[in-house]
């Protein structure tokens, strides 16, 4: 994956390359820390437009 932001020295922000999701969550921080570096896993915030979460919520 190509990295988009770079902040600092842990922080990017890579592309979703998932095609069943980038529309919604068109960006991915990656927040891995040097602490879970033996885990074979990434930890992530998805990253979305607040418009596009309020519209996806189901009616009360």
């Amino acid at each position: 994956m190509a990295v988009i932001f770079r902040r600092g020295l842990n922080s990017y922000v890579y592309a979703n390359p998932s095609p069943k999701t980038k529309r919604l969550i068109p960006y991915l921080l990656d927040i891995q820390n040097d602490l879970l570096a033996s885990l074979a896993t990434t930890v992530v915030i998805p990253l979305c437009q607040t418009t596009e979460i309020v519209s996806t919520q189901s009616p009360s």
